[in-house]
């Protein structure tokens, strides 16, 4: 080998070291960049991890509450039931004040048509040769006995009944 074909790859291998060393230098910034968004992506999987653990809390919470209002609704839904077999909805209901009104008032003062009596019964069930009725208010004294049907809305077949 002479000296120019030395030189020529000396030269060679300088400009090979030349792009070895920028792919060196990219190599080293691209890993760097790596390493900063490694970190980046750490601690937003650390601020999740938080957020998680947040929306776990709450969704317990929620299931609690949750847990505690099915629980109040399944009680006023028993108390509704009850109240609907008592009074048999809303008409009935109405019907249930109303009796309840004459019957207190006639406890107050049990005078009808001039006449005081002694006892009053209320929700009285009689029977006689195979009919049952049953009457609202049951008034009686020493020589009158007054049966009280109340009726909230009254039907012309009531009377007839």
């Amino acid at each position: 080998m002479n000296d120019k074909e030395l030189k020529a790859l000396v030269a060679g291998l300088a400009m090979a070291q030349d792009r070895t060393d920028a792919h060196h230098a990219k190599t080293e910034a691209l890993l760097a960049e790596s390493a900063v968004n490694h970190a980046k992506t750490e601690a937003l999987l650390a601020e999740s991890a938080v957020n998680h653990a947040r929306i776990d809390a709450k969704l317990a919470e929620i299931t609690a509450r949750q847990d505690r209002t099915d629980a109040q609704m399944a009680r006023t839904d028993a108390k509704l039931d009850r109240l609907s077999e008592m009074y048999g909805g809303v008409g009935n209901s109405q019907g249930a004040v109303a009796e309840e009104f004459y019957h207190n008032s006639l406890k107050a003062n049990p005078v009808l048509a001039g006449m005081r009596f002694d006892f009053m019964d209320k929700n009285v069930t009689r029977s006689h040769s195979g009919l049952e009725a049953e009457f609202d208010l049951l008034l009686v004294n020493g020589r009158e006995v007054f049966v009280v049907e109340v009726k909230y809305k009254a039907h012309e077949n009531d009377l007839k009944r």
